[in-house]
């Protein structure tokens, strides 16, 4: 996985009142929501709906709906209505997740199911399948059978772009090695680089 995880503890603590979530209710999928540092197109999101009363010791809520990298605008617009971005950190049960596939994925999970006992043929399988999008092709699908328990205080950052890297470096007041091998290199170089 590309996510960076600051604290380690929290995010276990986190996890394992999922876990909690997932064990009272067993029909659901409990999803860990980051609070935003900014409204990003970077990043998808999880609406929060109504709050739910279970026993863990994090915000629990119904998801009203997804965002898989808004625009801008919306980003802000979303973020000030309470979106948490979709950490896609997911605790589950494994029989409950395949039940939903099958529902919503029927051709894909079948065509799983046929070969699951044949590693060269299941290998064939994912290398012919097409992608999709799990947050828009499932998880928006699959709504009402989510919560989204909300994870404050991570220090948690996708990692999926430079960027994102370079920002939490920053926090931690370390250059990255990239940027630093960059200025030590002497200048005729970095114009033939650059």
């Amino acid at each position: 996985s590309d996510h960076f995880v600051a604290d380690g503890a929290a995010f276990r603590a986190c996890v394992r009142g999922a876990a909690q979530v997932v064990a009272d209710l067993p029909g659901k999928i409990g999803l860990l929501g980051i609070r935003p540092e900014e409204p990003s197109s970077e990043y998808g999101y999880v609406l929060p709906a109504s709050p739910l009363h279970a026993s863990a010791s994090l915000p629990v809520f119904r998801v009203a709906a997804f965002a898989e990298k808004p625009a801008r605008p919306l980003a802000r617009a979303i973020v000030r209505e309470g979106a948490l971005w979709n950490s896609f950190v997911m605790v589950f049960h494994a029989s409950r997740m395949l039940e939903l596939l099958a529902r919503v994925r029927p051709e894909e999970h079948d065509a799983m199911r046929a070969v699951a006992c044949d590693a060269a043929a299941l290998e064939r399988l994912y290398e012919s399948a097409e992608p999709w999008n799990f947050s828009t092709g499932f998880l928006s699908r699959v709504a009402p059978e989510l919560l989204v328990l909300q994870a404050d205080g991570l220090g948690w950052s996708d990692w999926g772009t430079r960027r994102s890297i370079e920002r939490t470096l920053a926090a931690m007041n370390v250059a990255p090695p990239w940027l630093v091998e960059r200025a030590r290199a002497p200048r005729t170089a970095r114009r033939a680089v650059a």
